[in-house]
């Protein structure tokens, strides 16, 4: 028994899209079914719509400028820290004697007590782990001592001040290498021995000589500022801000190498940009390798090009695969380079992630050493090094 066709409703109470009514009829916009979007395609490991851009314009642009700004602004308040210190070195080698907060220079004599005028004495614990393969020992500074002593300040002109550090200076010297007293110990210590020429700041004082007090003797005191340690430096007042300022100039010259390394890398998406040009090309070829013990599964296509009928081989994502069958057509970008798949100009991801990673790495470190740095006397020291206790 045949069963009868289901009456069809009037056209105008089905209109759908893709269709239109108009003043003559009914128009059909389409038959056919869409072409397949191919605006996101590229080959695997090829980098997206946009992504090029992201590490040439951001990472491998913007991040080193933020870089050398700030390497340079550093560079500029050293140099005006050197200026300073220089002309306190200038002033520290007059003569002539004033009360009140001065920088003298001069040859250690005499010291009231023991053999060295300030003595820093720093002893630090080591402790040991185990990596995959090797070993780490770390030591952390646990305790620092400070012992001091007054002493004479011989002058250029040979005029002798007597100087009181107080108990907690700030020496800037060098530290003697690390001895071990135990096995889980050892110690470095910084002196400031007789003979040995010394910046002094402090506050110069005219003060009564007991010794001479029936005469009514006077004698020239340097001793602490209201408040402040006294600084003694061994290497002079402007040598930390000019090697520090030396320090900056340097990091900026890696950053700007790392950062033309990086823009010469991506040479190729640069050819792309601006001498590629949009062409239209046939999927001739699929293959599908499965995956096997220590191989990935690899999805790949050939196809021809419809300007130059030369045929490209190109892997790309599973998903993409499944859209490109025999016959497809679809974008590709011509270059003097390569041709690649999308519509839009790409290059291979070595050329711009590895160099992005890199010029990331090397302004942060550039920043953080430059910044970060600080000499023994001024930070708690803790030093890793290979190996065992």
């Amino acid at each position: 028994m045949c069963t009868p066709p289901a009456r069809e409703e009037p056209l105008r109470g089905r209109l759908e899209p893709p269709y239109r009514l108009s003043e003559f009829g009914v128009s059909l916009l389409a038959v056919m079914p869409a072409e397949p979007d191919h605006s996101d395609l590229e080959a695997y490991a090829y980098g997206a719509k946009g992504e090029p851009q992201q590490h040439l314009y951001v990472v491998d642009s913007i991040i080193p400028g933020l870089a050398l700004l700030i390497l340079g602004v550093t560079w500029w308040r050293r140099k005006a820290r050197q200026r300073d210190a220089e002309q306190a070195e200038e002033q520290a080698g007059d003569p002539t004697l004033e009360p009140g907060l001065r920088v003298l220079v001069g040859t250690v004599r005499e010291i009231d007590a023991g053999d060295a005028a300030v003595r820093v004495r720093i002893v630090q614990y080591g402790k040991e782990r185990r990596g995959k393969s090797s070993y780490t020992t770390t030591w952390t500074e646990v305790q620092r001592q400070v012992e001091t002593s007054a002493f004479q300040l011989e002058l250029a002109n040979g005029a002798s001040v007597r100087v009181e550090p107080g108990p907690a200076p700030k020496l800037v010297d060098e530290l003697s290498g690390w001895t071990r007293t135990d096995l889980t110990e050892r110690v470095a210590v910084s002196e400031l021995r007789v003979g040995e020429r010394v910046y002094a700041s402090g506050q110069l004082l005219l003060v009564r000589d007991p010794a001479g007090a029936y005469r009514g003797g006077a004698s020239w005191v340097l001793r602490p500022p209201p408040g402040q340690s006294m600084l003694l430096s061994t290497r002079g007042l402007a040598r930390p801000w000019r090697e520090g300022k030396a320090r900056a100039a340097q990091r900026a010259r890696w950053v700007v190498v790392v950062a033309l390394l990086a823009q010469l890398c991506a040479l190729p998406y640069y050819v792309a940009v601006f001498a590629g040009a949009p062409a239209k090309a046939t999927i001739v070829d699929r293959q599908f390798v499965p995956a096997a013990p220590k191989k990935m599964q690899s999805c790949r296509v050939r196809y021809r090009v419809e300007t130059s009928g030369k045929t490209h081989e190109d892997e790309v994502s599973c998903e993409k695969y499944q859209r490109l069958q025999l016959g497809t057509t679809v974008p590709v970008h011509v270059t003097p380079l390569e041709t690649t798949l999308g519509p839009h100009p790409t290059a291979h991801g070595a050329f711009f992630l590895f160099p992005s990673g890199a010029m990331l790495v090397v302004a942060v470190w550039a920043v953080v050493s430059t910044l970060g740095r600080r000499e023994w006397h001024q930070r708690k020291l803790v030093h890793e090094v290979p190996g065992r206790l």
